[in-house]
């Protein structure tokens, strides 16, 4: 499930995305029963865990914007070449 749909522009890249079944993916998709905004906050706050400093903004494409870095636990790893103004880098632990 991307977190920033890519209707919104939202990058195809990891730190955009999270796993879920199809029940949940549905839910994301079509707001049924009314939940589609607590997930969205709970899969955020996710995120923000996950990758210290991630926002929206982080994982939205932007032709003009400015560079952004942010950190993640495991290998090292630099995507910059393969997006536009945005490097998510991986810390060795």
């Amino acid at each position: 499930m991307h977190v920033v749909p890519r209707s919104q522009l939202g990058l195809g890249i990891e730190q955009n995305g999270v796993l879920g079944c199809i029940g949940h993916h549905s839910l994301m998709d079509n707001g049924n029963r009314g939940l589609r905004g607590e997930m969205q906050t709970m899969i955020e706050d996710y995120m923000q865990d996950l990758y210290p400093g991630w926002s929206r903004e982080a994982v939205t494409y932007s032709k003009f914007g400015e560079k952004q870095v942010l950190k993640a636990a495991g290998g090292s790893r630099d995507t910059l070449d393969s997006m536009d103004g945005i490097s998510f880098l991986e810390e060795n632990t």
